[in-house]
């Protein structure tokens, strides 16, 4: 892979991780969200887009507030910062909050308001806590974790799909 194409994989890569391991640890604690896979596609010859496949909760009824997005509650809403917390302590930012505004994150920032419209939680509030979340992530063993990530058995993956057993096998 030439640089710009690794450079874009390996960001994009990343940032879907962070939603894994959000859904996973979900999961883990609810029984609800299970992950299935990362999918990755190519946009054009260097770039890459992905997404999470999960399993979304079946035993409440959805809530539509955000144009193709559905909310089940508001722990669901958690895992959509965590792309922008993997990708933005993988490449060294002091703050999430960068990558909110990249086309990686915008959808993820635009998801997470429309959630706290939805249940009345004070943005400001939000913002703050947050803000203490990643400070402490970024200064966990999770930042060394993510700046050694080894790719090497994710790049050539047939069509970019990595399912659960694969992605918590080295757990």
């Amino acid at each position: 892979m030439n640089n710009s194409k690794d450079d874009n994989f390996k960001r994009v890569f990343i940032h879907e991780l962070g939603h894994f391991v959000s859904n996973w640890i979900i999961f883990e604690l609810i029984s609800q969200y299970k992950p299935h896979s990362i999918v990755l596609n190519t946009k054009d010859e260097n770039s890459f887009w992905g997404k999470v496949d999960i399993k979304n909760r079946t035993d409440m009824p959805a809530k539509r507030y955000f144009p193709g997005a559905v909310l089940y509650d508001f722990e669901s809403t958690i895992t959509t910062l965590y792309g922008c917390f993997f990708q933005s302590i993988f490449e060294e930012k002091d703050s999430f909050k960068e990558c909110l505004n990249c086309i990686d994150g915008q959808m993820d920032g635009a998801f997470f308001c429309g959630a706290a419209k939805t249940y009345n939680k004070n943005l400001v509030d939000l913002e703050i806590i947050l803000t203490e979340h990643y400070n402490k992530l970024s200064n966990s063993s999770l930042a060394d974790m993510l700046k050694n990530f080894d790719f090497t058995s994710y790049y050539l993956k047939a069509e970019h799909i990595y399912d659960y057993d694969d992605l918590i096998k080295d757990q």
